[in-house]
């Protein structure tokens, strides 16, 4: 994908931003931002680093991200991830029919301890823990493909499944 550059003015403009360019999984992009004072570069600065908005999927599956600050004009992220996006848009088509089909199992189940145990039954019987040492055990993709993955796989798959 080409290079994509946001426009934000404030602390929650910077946040969406991470955050659309995260689910688009977006290889490279630049969000502009003009601080009006070194405090708010600094909390721009934090924002990126302290990565609470990007604890989603698509951070789940990056192999590594680069990022590059430019006082007072701009921060710079380029991410490698371990799909390609159309891979990614179709697992998140397969998990939300996985979604609907579990919706089904669980009823009017209303406790999350009983919700979460029909969903670990389903992982035990759909998908096994195996570790080979390849990048591809870690990438919810692969766990699909190939059933077989391990924590990272299966934690990536619940983000999309569970809510």
């Amino acid at each position: 994908m080409s290079h994509v550059e946001i426009r934000c003015v404030d602390k929650q403009g910077i946040e969406d931003a991470i955050l659309i360019a995260h689910n688009a999984m977006l290889d490279r992009y630049t969000i502009q931002y003009r601080p009006r004072s070194m405090d708010t570069y600094l909390l721009f600065q934090q924002i990126i680093m302290d990565g609470s908005k990007l604890n989603d999927f698509s951070q789940s599956q990056s192999l590594s991200n680069e990022y590059a600050f430019s006082l007072g004009t701009s921060f710079l992220c380029k991410t490698d991830y371990m799909c390609s996006s159309k891979e990614c848009n179709d697992l998140r088509i397969i998990a939300s029919e996985i979604g609907t089909l579990l919706r089904k199992k669980i009823n009017d189940t209303k406790n999350i301890y009983d919700i979460l145990r029909i969903y670990q039954a389903w992982i035990n019987n759909y998908f096994k823990y195996q570790q080979t040492g390849e990048i591809k055990d870690h990438s919810a993709v692969s766990l699909l493909k190939n059933r077989t993955g391990v924590c990272q796989a299966i934690a990536a798959m619940s983000l999309l499944v569970l809510p």
